[in-house]
């Protein structure tokens, strides 16, 4: 399962150009509702279902990602996930390219941040 998050402009309830301060609430707005309603579509048929698969999230920085999974796994989990330890792994490819991957995992999940 793929999900996308919203743009971090709808989020912080920035304005634009040809916006009013009542349009910026409305954006806002409507950002947290989407926010909170895929948190409670990931709870409700990923986590009670009982088929948890594999989940890969993506979206533009500041976007709410992590917020959204860390809802989800203290859902699921409860306060252990959020003991968390940071390792980081550095790779040569032969090429002699170094990759350096920095994860950051608690004992019931694994985030993996590739720089």
């Amino acid at each position: 399962m793929v999900v996308r998050t919203t743009a971090r402009r709808e989020q912080r309830g920035e304005r634009n150009h040809a916006g009013t301060t009542e349009q910026c609430l409305v954006s806002l707005s409507r950002a947290i509702i989407e926010a909170w309603s895929s948190v409670y579509i990931l709870r409700g048929k990923l986590v009670h279902g009982g088929d948890f698969p594999h989940l890969l999230v993506y979206g533009p920085s500041g976007a709410g990602k992590k917020t959204r999974i860390m809802c989800v796994l203290r859902e699921l989990y409860g306060a252990g996930v959020e003991r968390l330890r940071i390792e980081h792994q550095n790779f040569v490819t032969p090429s002699k390219k170094k990759i350096e991957i920095v994860t950051v995992a608690s004992n019931y999940h694994i985030e993996v941040n590739p720089r």
